[in-house]
């Protein structure tokens, strides 16, 4: 900690509302009436205002204390921390006006300390580690006002406050726009997909693809040959199988080997999962890798000679009709998989294998771009996470030319 810094508490640098218990029988159905933000409107950095709840703006004055302002920082105290992060928000000009709900608290910087440098804080992984720690074990793990009031956080000087802010921004300034532009292309592909796949005709999948099921498990054994293993988790969270990703180390047997080796242009798809509608994800095999096997609780789909393309059939495959179509056909109650019956029920789109060949071309170059933009922001994250461990612990000092 540097000399000019100081410890204190959340609450001594600021103010914590929470909100109002406004009873549901009195929500007003006008859309004019005032939005009423609860606990699930807020979500990781932002609000959520789909299905809001509304007030009736005849009342508004009994509750201005509860009016929120922009710049104001929520925090759900229900569930604060989930997988996908916490759940703390700043209030933009899009969010006002609205008004507080019970179990969300607001937090306000008081006179002389910087409610930018605040925001930063509390979406900090030590602000997030605190909270992991404070949450309450119960059916919906919470925390309580005196749980936020009493986080110990650091204070530099006001000015070093703003400079520290300001960095920080331009990192997450860069972030956003790079999410927006990520957005921007999911949806440009959506519409190539209902453009380039509206008139196609249906064939049975067996008719492009020769399909088979892995049965190579995570097991290393003696006297076995040692593979990498595309496993169940590379294919959930990949659109393509590259050289890059880090694969498990396994052992296979000579005829294992055989079977199930994949190659450049083979579509692996999930046979078993906990849901109908993680049925049949696919990834496309990107490139020859040496020595890559097919792991348990996939399905291996190779293009027939002149008939079927795997990197269209690996589009196809994601199309919206398709998807369902494999949920229909998955069997089970509480897991769900796919007979080699289903598979023979399953349908694709098949056009002429040039007409595929051209389709795949204009959605993996979408999907390239998604991917390199995803990876820019995953790399702005990282650099973020770094700065915020050196700035907001003084082990960085940013001097006035930050200003």
């Amino acid at each position: 900690m540097p000399k000019d810094w100081s410890w204190s508490s959340l609450g001594d640098q600021a103010d914590l509302l929470t909100g109002f218990p406004f009873r549901s029988e009195e929500y007003s159905t006008n859309c004019s009436a005032i939005r009423l933000l609860r606990g699930d409107n807020v979500v990781q950095g932002g609000i959520r205002w789909k299905d809001a709840k509304r007030w009736p703006l005849e009342n508004l004055k009994h509750f201005a204390r509860f009016e929120l302002e922009v710049g104001d920082l929520v925090i759900a105290m229900d569930r604060t921390w989930i997988e996908a992060g916490l759940k703390v928000a700043p209030i933009g000009e899009q969010d006002t006006p609205s008004l507080l709900v019970q179990r969300v608290a607001r937090v306000r910087s008081k006179a002389g300390f910087s409610q930018a440098y605040l925001r930063h804080l509390v979406r900090s992984f030590d602000f997030e580690s605190y909270v992991k720690q404070a949450q309450t074990a119960t059916a919906v793990p919470h925390i309580s006002p005196t749980d936020i009031r009493e986080y110990r956080i650091p204070v530099p000087p006001r000015s070093e406050q703003r400079r520290i802010a300001s960095v920080l921004d331009a990192w997450d300034q860069a972030l956003e726009q790079t999410e927006r532009l990520i957005l921007a292309k999911r949806r440009r592909k959506t519409a190539w997909v209902q453009k380039l796949f509206g008139n196609l005709p249906k064939r049975p999948l067996l008719e492009a693809a020769d399909v088979w099921f892995s049965g190579v498990d995570k097991k290393a054994r003696v006297g076995e040959a040692a593979v990498r293993l595309c496993n169940y988790m590379d294919v959930f969270h990949n659109s393509r199988i590259t050289s890059k990703l880090d694969f498990m180390r396994a052992t296979a047997s000579p005829s294992q080997i055989v079977s199930n080796s994949l190659r450049k242009h083979d579509v692996v798809f999930t046979k078993d999962s906990e849901t109908s509608e993680e049925i049949a994800q696919p990834a496309l095999i990107a490139e020859d890798i040496d020595d890559l096997v097919c792991g348990y609780h996939l399905a291996i789909a190779r293009p027939r000679d002149e008939v079927g393309h795997g990197p269209f059939i690996a589009q196809a495959m994601r199309h919206p009709s398709i998807r369902w179509q494999f949920s229909r056909l998955a069997n089970g109650v509480v897991r769900f998989g796919l007979t080699l019956d289903a598979i023979e029920q399953a349908e694709i789109f098949l056009p002429s294998l040039d007409v595929q060949e051209r389709i795949a071309a204009v959605l993996d170059a979408e999907d390239l771009m998604i991917e390199d933009l995803s990876a820019r922001a995953e790399l702005f994250r990282t650099q973020k996470r770094g700065l915020m461990q050196k700035l907001l612990t003084g082990e960085w000092r940013l001097g006035e030319k930050f200003e």
